[in-house]
């Protein structure tokens, strides 16, 4: 009986997105590409309008980046042909397979989504000018009296931008 479910869906879904396919937790079985684009239009909307995009906390400061600042955008189009794509080869034979398996397993995607990653790290330089600072040696000396004054050394901080720009883009990439 699984078998003639399978096959009655793949033919009904012939013109539509495959059964078990969704972008980042966003079902879109059944649909056609044009319903599919609106439902993810409506769901992308707040992250692309959201007045930050991800938030950066450092001790008693915070930092916002928002998506308008690094040319954040979510490629509706490009995702919904992605999402159409499952089950829609050639070789029917293939389609016929691969959209059995979405309808079995289930097929989760991402979102195509694009940043300027030269803003991102223009961003988080701005960051690191707020929160660098040198390192310190201790240092000791003779006072005028004779006394010995030790000075601390003081640890300094560098913002590792490369590492964090690399964690910010799986968590863009993975957004929804």
């Amino acid at each position: 009986t699984i078998s003639i479910l399978t096959s009655a869906l793949v033919l009904i879904n012939s013109n539509r997105i495959s059964y078990g396919v969704s972008v980042n937790d966003v079902p879109l079985s059944g649909l056609s590409k044009e319903a599919a684009l609106e439902k993810l239009t409506q769901t992308y909307e707040k992250t692309t309008e959201a007045p930050d995009l991800v938030q950066l906390d450092y001790q008693d400061q915070s930092w916002q980046i928002h998506p308008q600042d690094i040319d954040f955008n979510v490629d509706m189009n490009a995702t919904v042909d992605k999402a159409y794509s499952i089950g829609h080869n050639e070789s029917m034979l293939q389609s016929f397979i691969d959209r059995a398996d979405s309808a079995i397993n289930g097929k989760e995607l991402t979102a195509t989504v694009s940043y300027d990653e030269s803003k991102l790290k223009a961003v988080l330089l701005n960051i690191a000018k707020k929160t660098d600072h040198p390192s310190k040696n201790a240092e000791c000396n003779l006072s005028a009296k004779g006394e010995l004054l030790i000075t601390p050394e003081v640890p300094g901080q560098v913002l590792p931008i490369d590492e964090i720009a690399d964690d910010l883009q799986k968590f863009i990439y993975t957004l929804d």
